[in-house]
């Protein structure tokens, strides 16, 4: 087997042992623990309108295809993001494809050759829309899901120049894709982690899209992260901004707004 391959598989055993011995915050959450409490000690935040809001395509209304539309547009903000910082656009689960993309058909063999698209650098997102499509579906691979025809959901071009203009201001000295987090049986994926180098400033960067989504619930999973990542590397967190692109709306917690000493006890729950 080619060392490559190997060490590849390594870390996805690796991973899939840690994920199976600890509790991902996104399912944590959603706990009856998680929900009593937000809803009897709402968190503060403050909201930012930074561009219209929108509705869903008519392809994914007619097809109900929420999810692949969903993860469609989570991908095509991040791959903005790393164009707009000059980095490469990696996601842990096209690499997982990418590592035995025989196991997967000729969708794997797709999703191997979009990918090496999406992570350059140098490809801009809106030049390379299918592959930004075509690469979300490995989302639904490496979850074992069902995966969506990339045909039965869009989003207009319109809609993403708009988007794209508003990620266009985002601009930070440091950033990273997709930032493993796991403390106290906790574990989860950032979408985006900032760092203003001069002023040791981080902001931590999640992408929302559903419009159904519970914002005390969504905010609680952003400072789990926040928690999970301070407690892991002894680096605290200032800022946390939720992106709702249907909405087009930022939801803000400054330093002063993350309540780390709840969080705390919400997370002793879990033991």
């Amino acid at each position: 087997m080619d060392s490559g391959v190997e060490k590849a598989e390594g870390q996805k055993r690796e991973q899939m042992e840690q994920v199976q011995n600890s509790t991902p915050i996104s399912i944590f959450v959603n706990e009856d623990v998680c929900r009593r409490w937000w809803k009897s000690n709402p968190f503060k935040y403050s909201c930012k309108q930074v561009h219209d809001d929108w509705d869903y395509h008519d392809t994914v209304r007619n097809n109900s295809t929420y999810l692949a539309h969903s993860m469609f547009l989570n991908y095509f903000v991040v791959k903005c993001l790393a164009f707009n910082h000059g980095k490469e656009c990696i996601d842990y689960r096209a690499a997982a494809v990418e590592a035995k993309p025989e196991m997967f058909g000729k969708l794997g063999a797709d999703i191997v050759r979009h990918y090496e698209i999406f992570k350059s650098k140098s490809t801009h997102p809106m030049d390379n829309l299918y592959s930004v499509k075509i690469v979300s579906l490995a989302h639904f691979m490496y979850y074992n899901q069902d995966v969506p025809n990339p045909d039965e959901f869009d989003i207009s071009k319109e809609i993403l120049l708009r988007i794209m203009n508003y990620l266009n201001q985002l601009l930070y000295d440091n950033m990273q894709t997709y930032v493993r987090v796991e403390s106290g049986g906790l574990i989860g994926n950032v979408n985006i982690m900032f760092h203003d180098e001069k002023d040791n400033i981080r902001t931590l960067y999640q992408i929302k899209v559903s419009r159904s989504d519970d914002r005390q619930r969504t905010l609680l999973q952003a400072q789990m992260y926040a928690y999970c990542y301070s407690k892991e590397r002894g680096t605290m967190i200032n800022k946390i901004i939720i992106y709702r692109p249907l909405s087009g709306e930022e939801l803000i917690m400054d330093s002063n707004q993350i309540d780390f000493k709840k969080i705390e006890e919400i997370a002793y729950q879990l033991n």
